[in-house]
Order: structure tokens, then sequence, then C-alpha cells
């Protein structure tokens, strides 16, 4: 009996593991000068203010959706949980105004690289994405 519960606690755990992280979409709220044309729209890619605000969705262990808001200057790049973490943000604050009951926030995404080429404007991402890590270097551990 243990060994059956064990044999489906595991695969489990490992599935919860490796995919809580994965970032599902992307949402990047843009100036109204940067919707005008395609050229202002990768002027402000190139070099985005650290405000900009972004949803990062990911998908919770039942498949629900989880919607992080947050700013493109709080996020830094990192390498964490074998790999299956490339950004990460400080959720200190945030978890501070928490109820007890409620979920902590997330603290790590794993965004795909490569994929920006399937979606119609997802060089967006990769632009403000390269210029993000340009500002901010990876913390040494």
């Amino acid at each position: 009996m243990w060994t059956d519960f064990a044999g489906g606690l595991v695969p489990f755990i490992f599935v919860a593991y490796t995919t809580s992280p994965v970032v599902t979409f992307i949402t990047v709220y843009l100036p109204p000068f940067a919707r005008t044309s395609r050229d202002m729209l990768l002027r402000f890619a190139k070099s985005p203010p650290p405000t900009t605000r972004l949803d990062l969705s990911t998908l919770s262990l039942i498949g629900k959706p989880r919607v992080s808001t947050t700013t493109l200057g709080d996020l830094r790049p990192t390498h964490r949980r074998f790999g299956l973490v490339n950004l990460e943000r400080d959720t200190a604050a945030e978890d501070a105004r928490r109820r007890w009951w409620e979920f902590r926030a997330v603290k790590g995404f794993h965004v795909q690289e490569g994929m920006e080429r399937r979606l119609k404007a997802g060089w967006v991402w990769k632009e403000m994405s390269t210029s993000a890590a340009n500002k901010t270097k990876p913390k040494k551990a």
C-alpha cells in the first residue's frame, strides 16, 4: 500500500516542481506612443523604462492561471532550481501584505528562449529582456 502511495506521489511532486515557474503569457503594458507604429514600438523595446508594467502568467498545480503583476525593473536574471528559473523578483513586501491563508507570491519564473518566433509580436519581449539583462547582471551566489 505504501509503495503504491509513494509511486503516485513521487511523479506528482516532480511535475509540480518542474512546471510551476513556467510562464505561459507575458502581457506588456505599452505607453500610448509605442502603440502608434512599429518603429516606435521598436524604439521603446530597445530601451524600456524600469517602470514598465508586466503581467506574467503561470499555471498552478491544478491548471489555474496565476497572474503576477510586476515591473521590468523588479525582474533580474538568475539561474536557480537546476535551470528551471531564469528570472526572479523580490516578493518580501508583497508576501507581507498577504493573509496567512493566501498563497505566497511567485518569486521565480522560467521564460523559454526561442519561443518568440512563434508569436506575432514576440520580438518585443526578446528586445526588452535583452536590454533589461544588460542593465541588471545576475548576482553571484
